[in-house]
């Protein structure tokens, strides 16, 4: 079970992006499932989404500072690819809008 178990957290980080061109690349709009401190990538922002094509993506979040204080599960997220920035769309109609900043 414990080589399972580290398998699936190996598999996981690697599926979520984190370089420039990766973040750059990423397109997607979707729903906030999960917001949480990735201690395996030493307590770095991530947002798990969840897509209108049911797929899940991992969002660094990180790359895109103060957007992990803003966010809440059930938010609205949208990333056009080429693009390094990101909306967060809250239920009551406020959104905000975060660029990517990699000089952390």
């Amino acid at each position: 079970m414990k080589k399972y178990l580290f398998f699936c957290i190996i598999l996981f980080v690697s599926a979520c992006k984190s370089s420039k061109d990766d973040v750059k690349d990423a397109s997607f709009k979707g729903v906030i499932t999960n917001k949480y401190n990735n201690y395996t990538t030493h307590g770095q922002w991530m947002f798990d989404v969840s897509s209108e094509n049911d797929e899940s993506s991992c969002l660094y979040a990180e790359a895109f500072p103060k957007s992990w204080e803003f966010a809440q599960i059930g938010d609205s997220i949208i990333k056009i690819k080429d693009s390094l920035k990101i909306e967060i769309k809250k239920k009551n109609g406020t959104s905000r809008i975060f660029y990517a900043d990699f000089h952390y």
